[in-house]
């Protein structure tokens, strides 16, 4: 999932919890139609974040084999 796609969630979960109605409301009856929202946009939150360490992980990784790489080349050099 890339920034476009978390923005539109959002953005879709901003339109979710706007009130047409424009009723007075408890804090109580707010909640429940706000933590539904929440728990999604958190799980959208978390996979963005696992894809964004997967991605750094192999970035390093390749970094790590291309200094292995390197270092094999200098030692077959040396010898």
């Amino acid at each position: 999932m890339n920034y476009t796609e978390i923005e539109k969630t959002q953005l879709s979960v901003c339109n979710r919890l706007s009130a047409a109605d424009g009723e007075r409301r408890s804090l109580e009856e707010e909640l429940n139609a706000i933590m539904p929202v929440l728990v999604e946009l958190s799980a959208v939150i978390r996979k963005e974040r696992l894809e964004c360490e997967r991605r750094n992980a192999e970035i390093h990784e390749e970094f790590r084999q291309r200094d292995l790489e390197r270092a094999r080349g200098q030692q077959m050099e040396s010898d």
